[in-house]
């Protein structure tokens, strides 16, 4: 995809940074759901040259459209557990 714009990707930093309350998770409390109040992903691409704001911002917007993890978390993916 960096092709299509014109943009060599040389590497990529990705801080990913969230909120919960344990709580739940370590069974002391039944309050609030188990899983990450929020999530904060921060993304650094690093690109062979310069290239404006507008450009690596539609880029990421795109990426982020692609991007099967962030699918299956902003659209709350059915999950089937398998009894054994």
């Amino acid at each position: 995809m960096p092709k299509k714009r014109d943009l060599e990707l040389l590497k990529m930093n990705i801080t990913i940074d969230g909120e919960m309350n344990a709580c739940t998770f370590m069974g002391c409390s039944d309050d609030e759901r188990a899983g990450f109040q929020s999530i904060i992903v921060k993304v650094k691409p690093i690109f062979s040259k310069e290239n404006s704001k507008e450009n690596i911002k539609e880029w990421l917007a795109e990426t982020e459209r692609r991007c099967p993890v962030t699918d299956n978390i902003k659209e709350g993916t059915q999950i089937e557990i398998d009894d054994l």
